[in-house]
C-alpha cells in the first residue's frame, strides 16, 4: 500500500463536520452553506445512520490527499476532484472568505495549476466561483462551466463565473481573475 492509501484507510471525519456546515443534503433539505442540524462539537450525531449522499461523500483529504494537518476544518477549504468532460478538476469549496488565499489550501491550488489541472473555487458566501484553467480554450472552458457539479449535484452554472480571456479571442487559453470585473460582473 502506498502513502496515499494507508491514510485514505485510516482517515475518519471525526469531529470535522466543513462539509455538513458548506455543502447541501437533499436527504435532509439541508441548503449549502447553513449548519446541519445534526452537527455538534464532537461531529456528526447520526453518523452511523447518515444519509446516503453524506456516505458516499469522500473529500480529498478523506481519500488520502494532502497532509495529515490539512483536515477542511483546520485550513478553511473542502476539496473534492471530479471527472468531468475536460478530464480531472479539483473543486475547492471555502469555509470562510478568503479561505482558498490562504498558504496551504493556496499551494494545493497552485500545484493542480503546474499540473494543468482546472480548479474550480466556490467563494464562501458570495454566491461566487472562480475557475483556473489557463491551459483550457474556451470552449473547454464552457464545457467545464456546463458539466462541473458541487459535490451535492448542483450545477455549478448557477452562479456567477468570471472568466476572462487573456487577450480577447475566443481560442485564446483563459485565464480567471479573482473579484468582480470591472462593471460589476
Amino acid at each position: 500500500m502506498d502513502d496515499r492509501e494507508v491514510k485514505a484507510a485510516t482517515r475518519r471525519c471525526r469531529e470535522c463536520v466543513a462539509c455538513c456546515a458548506e455543502l447541501s443534503v437533499d436527504e435532509l433539505n439541508k441548503p449549502a452553506g447553513r449548519e446541519c442540524e445534526h452537527c455538534t462539537a464532537r461531529g456528526c450525531s447520526i453518523y452511523a445512520a447518515r444519509p446516503g449522499s453524506c456516505r458516499t461523500f469522500r473529500c480529498a483529504w478523506l481519500q488520502g490527499l494532502f497532509a495529515d494537518k490539512d483536515r477542511p476544518d483546520r485550513i478553511g477549504v473542502i476539496f473534492a476532484a471530479q471527472e468531468t468532460a475536460v478530464g480531472q478538476v479539483l473543486v475547492a469549496f471555502e469555509l470562510w472568505l478568503g479561505a482558498s488565499l490562504e498558504e496551504r489550501p493556496a499551494r494545493y491550488i497552485a500545484n493542480a495549476r503546474r499540473g494543468a489541472i482546472p480548479v474550480v473555487i466556490f467563494h464562501h458566501g458570495t454566491g461566487k466561483r472562480s475557475i483556473i484553467a489557463d491551459h483550457l480554450q474556451r470552449e473547454q472552458v464552457d464545457e467545464l462551466i456546463a458539466n462541473v457539479r458541487s459535490a451535492r449535484g448542483h450545477e455549478v452554472t448557477r452562479m456567477r463565473t468570471t472568466v476572462r480571456p487573456l487577450d480577447g479571442a475566443a481560442t485564446d487559453p483563459i485565464r480567471v481573475r479573482r473579484g468582480p470585473a470591472k462593471g460589476g460582473q
